[in-house]
């Protein structure tokens, strides 16, 4: 009996085991077209600037649905993305990030997501959304970039 007991729990774990890696491969193999872009996932990281983090969340939510062609998070988010830029505007920049240009592409991530959110308000087609919220999400990178603290790789799985 314990003989049997033994043999069906090694067959439980092998089965549970194999379950596993065949899900991991198939979930990997679905992703062989996509490419791997380390330098902007570690980019994607915590910046010094609480207030750039709470607007790249906010961003994150409402500009990647819409490449898909969902517009529905972005009419949500509209109005809290334009008062996370105001905030984002008239924080105080850490030393890291206190340089002109970072001082500009903020005002303009402000101006340009308030008036975005008015352009949801008023109804715009979603071809004109699109491109605001591209705009901001290509602004925001290139301010994103000119306020990266470097981060350690170490204990990164791939």
């Amino acid at each position: 009996m314990y003989r049997n007991l033994a043999r069906i729990a090694v067959a439980v774990v092998i089965t549970l085991t194999a379950t596993s890696a065949a899900a991991q491969q198939k979930e990997h193999e679905g992703k062989k077209g996509e490419k791997h872009d380390m330098a902007g996932m570690m980019q994607h990281e915590k910046s010094p600037w609480k207030e750039m983090d709470v607007f790249h969340a906010t961003l994150g939510t409402s500009f990647h649905p819409v490449e898909k062609g969902d517009f529905a998070p972005l009419k949500a988010n509209a109005e809290s993305l334009a008062a996370k830029a105001r905030s984002w505007n008239t924080s105080t920049a850490p030393a890291a990030c206190a340089t002109p240009a970072m001082k500009e592409s903020v005002a303009w991530l402000a101006t340009n997501s308030a008036a975005l959110a008015a352009k949801v308000k008023s109804g715009a087609a979603d071809s004109e959304l699109k491109a605001a919220i591209t705009a901001i999400h290509d602004r925001f990178e290139v301010a994103e970039k000119g306020c990266a603290e470097p981060h350690d790789m170490k204990g990164m799985k791939h």
